[in-house]
């Protein structure tokens, strides 16, 4: 059974983070790669570099710096 409070956290690591919107960030991917809009975003994008650039936009990584300046 996952923690419940894991829901509640606003500081998950990337993998923490992957783990629990996994399948979200996926979709959202697909999305864009099907976007013409969004050229820069094409078959050769890697989901990976993609996703870390995602996650360094949330709240979670910045929590995370915010707790290491202290």
């Amino acid at each position: 059974m996952k923690n419940r409070l894991l829901k509640y956290r606003d500081d998950l690591t990337y993998p923490e983070w992957m783990e629990t919107y996994k399948e979200d960030v996926e979709s959202l991917f697909a999305s864009f790669r099907d976007d013409p809009e969004f050229a820069d975003v094409d078959q050769s994008t890697n989901f990976q570099a993609w996703s870390i650039e995602l996650y360094l936009g949330t709240i979670h990584a910045y929590n995370l710096a915010a707790q290491a300046e202290d």
